[in-house]
């Protein structure tokens, strides 16, 4: 199941909240820059790692003050592959399959693709696409809370969704 709230993705008391970063966890644009900040400094220990990680990998750490229980950071940037559709579609697949791995039910988004050039209604897509096509086989499938800014963008992203099969 999916739904569209108007909220701050921060305040959604999910198992885990979505969040796209760089390969050393650094935040990737203002949605991620406000989670971070929200979070608190204990976040900032959670989101340390040793080496870089690849384009595309997924990995589960705590969530700090957030309202959510986990934080599933989605690596879609890195010095030599900047943030770009492919490389969010191959962060989201990876992410899908850490909910899974982990047990995680309740997972909450923003619409990825702010700097990667990615047009709203695509970013949208390509959020609700990865998660359908990940999750629908599986036989308690997750529900993922997809959180806007206004009304205006929940009833476009609500458009969407009806559109997907």
């Amino acid at each position: 199941m999916i739904e569209v709230v108007v909220g701050d993705l921060a305040q959604i008391r999910v198992d885990a909240v979505l969040r796209l970063s760089t390969d050393g966890l650094a935040p990737v644009g203002p949605v991620t820059n406000r989670l971070d900040a929200a979070a608190g400094p204990d976040f900032a220990r959670h989101r340390t790692t040793r080496e870089p990680l690849d384009i595309g990998a997924a990995i589960v750490t705590g969530a700090g003050d957030l309202a959510a229980q986990f934080v599933i950071h989605a690596v879609v940037h890195t010095d030599l592959h900047p943030t770009s559709r492919s490389t969010i579609e191959r962060a989201l697949v990876s992410a899908w399959q850490r909910a899974t791995d982990w047990g995680l039910c309740t997972l909450a988004a923003a619409p990825p693709g702010v700097g990667a050039g990615l047009e709203p209604a695509d970013a949208s897509t390509l959020l609700i696409e990865s998660f359908t096509a990940r999750t629908t086989a599986l036989s308690d499938p997750p529900t993922l809370t997809i959180v806007v800014e206004d009304e205006a963008e929940r009833a476009r992203i609500e458009a969407g969704l009806r559109a997907v099969p």
